[in-house]
């Protein structure tokens, strides 16, 4: 049986900027609810304008999201969107409108053994309306979704859509890439980030507290779906993601892993007060990898010799720079799942990227002993 959660057509606004803004959420609904079978209401049609190439492409991203998910012998059964969105901000013409808003989907995924397990994800968007007639109509949708490429690749595509998808992707990443080669580490700062203990002594790692850490905090809401009274992630850190920011992923993973009870290293640490002053290695996948092998982590050959709590690092152009992290919280319904951040997915399959994304697995170790030589 399939149900779809139905969302009220806006009441009438008074103002252009509020009408403008309903319309952007209907958008976002609609855009979560095109993998359900039948109408959705709204429709993505009624909410996009008439001949947009955005419309194609979003039609073509749903039934990539249908093929993805047989792929793994899963079918949607219900989607349910909430979407927090700013005001609108229209031109002087009062014709055009820009809106950024969060999208929170999450889908109730059915398996080919009767089980179900949820899906969810998080996307930041940033709309673009235009009043045709008497009616505002999305014309463009900026956004980052580390899933798209497989999804992309399971519609079979075409190699142009795949092309921009993927350089997106890549440009979003080296932009951390690069804050991490500009952003110099206080010498003083660093020698004094470790917070382990100066004496011998053995952390295990929590693989539970970090699946529950990295559920948790994952999207603005739990997987329960209770808000963080507004916080979109752990208030406790930086959104690395927010003001135009590189992204969240691994700082989101060096998270994780302390969750998981392993101390600060001298050149693995976060600084809460400067936290671009935090270690390059907390908030930039490269220098993570490079520091972390062979003091908590360890390369392993395929996804099936991760636990829980590991780390799977994507290359998506396979030019030997890496450009996303993942957690790998474990096996739901027979499908190997990571949740992540930017774009912020809990429970999706681990297989993100198209043909020629690398992909790099790594344990991290269930125990340490201190001092860990050149910390």
């Amino acid at each position: 049986m399939v149900m779809l959660m139905l969302w009220a057509a806006a009441p009438a606004a008074a103002e252009p900027a509020a009408e403008a803004q309903a319309a952007a959420e209907q958008y976002l609904q609609a855009r979560a609810a095109a993998v359900l079978p039948g109408p959705a209401a709204p429709t993505l049609t009624r909410c996009v304008a008439a001949g947009s190439p955005l419309l194609a492409g979003q039609q073509i991203i749903a039934a990539g999201k249908l093929a993805f998910w047989r792929s793994w012998r899963e079918h949607p059964v219900n989607v349910s969107c909430t979407v927090n969105a700013d005001s609108a901000c229209l031109d002087q013409t009062g014709t055009r409108a820009t809106v950024p808003a969060y999208a929170l989907a999450t889908f109730t995924l059915a398996g080919a053994k009767g089980g179900t397990r949820q899906e969810q994800e998080g996307i930041q968007h940033r709309l673009t309306l235009a009043l045709i007639g008497a009616r505002w109509s999305v014309i463009a949708d900026e956004y980052v979704d580390t899933a798209e490429l497989g999804y992309l690749k399971a519609a079979q595509a075409p190699a142009a859509m795949v092309r921009a998808s993927r350089q997106r992707l890549v440009d979003a990443a080296r932009s951390s890439q690069l804050s991490a080669l500009l952003t110099p580490v206080p010498p003083a700062l660093a020698t004094a980030s470790s917070d382990a203990p100066r004496y011998a002594t053995v952390f295990t790692y929590d693989r539970a507290g970090v699946v529950a850490y990295a559920d948790r905090w994952t999207t603005e809401s739990d997987s329960t779906g209770i808000s963080h009274n507004g916080a979109k992630y752990n208030p406790a850190y930086y959104d690395y993601a927010s003001n135009g920011g590189p992204g969240d992923c691994t700082p989101y993973a060096s998270q994780c892993v302390r969750a998981g009870g392993y101390p600060y290293l001298t050149s693995w640490f976060y600084d809460a007060a400067h936290p671009f002053q935090s270690s390059p290695a907390w908030y930039n996948n490269n220098p993570q990898r490079t520091y972390l092998t062979g003091r908590y982590l360890d390369k392993v050959d395929s996804v099936t010799d991760l636990q829980k709590g590991d780390l799977i690092y994507y290359d998506w152009n396979a030019d030997g720079y890496l450009d996303h992290t993942a957690v790998y919280v474990g096996i739901y319904n027979g499908v190997r799942c990571v949740d992540a951040h930017t774009s912020d997915h809990r429970h999706h399959a681990w297989n993100l990227g198209a043909a020629g994304t690398r992909y790099y697995f790594y344990s991290v170790r269930d125990s340490i002993h201190w001092p860990i030589p050149n910390p």
